[in-house]
């Protein structure tokens, strides 16, 4: 699906990851969404005149994608906005404390799940919904996932497990194929407020940037439009570091036999 003349929703959009995205799909002529928790109001401004010429290209929307009502708000501004999406990036990410052992409730993890894992699956169930509600729609679904998905760290372990079932739920969705693609990229660290939450993260990137080994947002923004423009992606999830070359990880996909 070529990116000119689609309208996209992406998630988190504001900032690092979600802003760079927001960035390449408007260079090259699509329309977007934001929906972030974050207030974007003052961005929206910059970005139509930037690349709308004063035309309405960029739209911001508050959405907490922890709150069902948030997200059934999203889809309807889209299709209020617009008209339409064709695309759903689903961004929005926390990192957690790095304390799971040591937690005397279950707030932190459950918002890490709720916030990396549950709402993508919810919104790509309203995306999916939408575009099966018509035979001539089609649609395509980009996943943030992580490398923590396939080698993870010691703690974050709510972040790690989340990013995990991203991956399986991407992979599960090969099924929709062909008039749904569902695709995810797995970073690896990257250069976000993410990985500024805790000593341990901190020290991290610090130790990786001085083995050249930090990717910046728009290295992961590159990838996502390439899993939305190549129309032979479904179910896979992409591997990106810094000095090697994307590649994809050998995963089983559910499709119909």
């Amino acid at each position: 699906m070529k990116i000119k003349g689609t309208v996209s929703i992406v998630t988190g959009g504001t900032l690092g990851i979600g802003r760079a995205t927001v960035e390449q799909l408007l260079e090259l002529g699509g329309k977007v969404v934001i929906a972030d928790i974050k207030c974007g109001d003052g961005m929206i401004e910059e970005l139509n005149r930037k690349y709308g010429g004063g035309d309405k290209v960029a739209v911001y929307t508050k959405c907490n994608v922890t709150v069902h009502d948030d997200l059934v708000s999203t889809i309807s501004k889209a299709i209020e906005e617009f008209e339409r999406f064709d695309v759903l990036v689903n961004n929005a990410g926390i990192g957690g404390s790095q304390s799971f052992w040591d937690a005397q409730d279950t707030s932190d993890s459950d918002l890490v799940i709720a916030t990396n894992l549950t709402s993508v699956l919810n919104l790509t169930r309203l995306a999916v919904q939408h575009w099966n509600s018509d035979p001539e729609l089609t649609g395509v679904v980009v996943n943030l996932a992580s490398i923590l998905a396939f080698e993870p760290m010691p703690g974050g372990i709510p972040y790690n497990a989340a990013k995990a079932g991203v991956v399986n739920f991407t992979s599960t969705c090969a099924y929709l194929h062909p008039k749904i693609r569902v695709n995810a990229v797995a970073p690896g660290f990257v250069n976000t407020d993410i990985f500024q939450c805790s000593a341990l993260a901190l020290a991290e990137i610090k130790r990786r940037r001085e083995l050249n080994d930090v990717l910046e947002p728009i290295d992961i923004a590159k990838q996502i439009i390439k899993c939305i423009e190549d129309d032979s992606m479904y179910g896979e999830t992409v591997s990106v570091h810094p000095n090697i070359p994307p590649f994809v990880r050998k995963l089983h996909k559910a499709v119909y036999p």
